[in-house]
């Protein structure tokens, strides 16, 4: 009967203790609206050709909402140089996740003089790390992104398709209208 009572005791005693749950992150916006970026340095883009960099970003499409786990914002870059020359970047479309990846759903090109270098979306999906931090009404991104994958074409830059890209960045997300927060808890 003791035996009984020590059994029941210890599984009312496991039973009565805390669960530890592990907390999952979330956008959140007090208001709906269109998002925007500033950036807070340069984008670098590095891979086999060399280096590509601009030095202003905006988000042309993405709208925040109230509660989320992925954001996905369109973002054009202007003022870019590509291996040292002067450059252009196609748009980027991208999904970011509130654990900390970022993924690429369109194809994006960048052009120099005898140079074309392709972003395939296909193979750069759950790319890490992006970290996130809360600045007032907006979010800190501060994105260290690896294992990119690129090919170059061109006599300036051809190389074969490679997946040892690297992408840096830290930029500021917040409401175009100022009338809100964008948060990431």
């Amino acid at each position: 009967m003791r035996h009984v009572r020590v059994v029941t005791a210890l599984v009312l005693a496991l039973g009565a203790a805390p669960a530890t749950v592990a907390t999952a992150h979330e956008f959140n916006a007090t208001a709906m609206g269109k998002l925007t970026l500033k950036a807070a340095g340069i984008a670098r883009f590095r891979n086999a050709a060399g280096a590509v960099e601009c030095k202003q970003q905006k988000v042309a499409l993405g709208d925040a909402v109230l509660a989320s786990k992925t954001l996905q914002l369109t973002i054009e870059y202007s003022g870019c140089t590509a291996f040292g020359l002067a450059a252009t970047l196609s748009p980027g479309r991208y999904e970011l996740n509130a654990e900390g990846s970022a993924s690429l759903l369109n194809t994006v090109t960048a052009k120099a003089l005898a140079c074309l270098v392709t972003f395939p979306s296909a193979k750069n999906k759950n790319l890490g790390t992006v970290k996130y931090v809360q600045t007032g009404k907006e979010i800190e991104l501060v994105q260290a992104l690896s294992g990119i994958t690129s090919s170059g074409v061109g006599a300036a830059c051809s190389f074969a398709e490679e997946s040892k890209g690297l992408f840096t960045d830290v930029s500021l997300l917040s409401l175009a209208s100022g009338a809100g927060s964008v948060e990431w808890k």
